[in-house]
């Protein structure tokens, strides 16, 4: 089930809720994964010796590693510009501000 989500910029131009998976932004990442899909997860390590460093970060007693997964720097640039068209930023902000952030719940 597709969750529907309202953009940020529907309240000023009175827009309509739209599928996440109907944005151009999503077509990209959702083709590039057919492409490394099948990859074998030792594949990267091989021309990126770096890789677990690079792919990995701690915080607040968290390890999280990302370099056994199938994601690689043009993943990462299209997930990057799919955060943009849905405007994440925004919402993170909306989030930790206290607005109205659920439109399927009353505020």
């Amino acid at each position: 089930m597709i969750k529907l989500v309202r953009d940020s910029r529907d309240h000023e131009t009175g827009g309509s809720l739209q599928p996440p998976t109907d944005r151009p932004a999503w077509k990209t990442p959702a083709e590039h994964r057919r492409k490394v899909r099948n990859q074998h997860p030792r594949l990267p390590f091989v021309g990126d010796p770096l890789r677990g460093e690079r792919l990995s970060v701690e915080a607040a007693s968290l390890y999280l590693e990302y370099s056994k997964h199938r994601v690689t720097d043009p993943t990462i640039a299209l997930l990057v510009q799919l955060a943009g068209e849905c405007s994440l930023a925004e919402r993170i902000d909306a989030m930790f501000s206290g607005a109205t952030i659920n439109v399927t719940e009353p505020s």
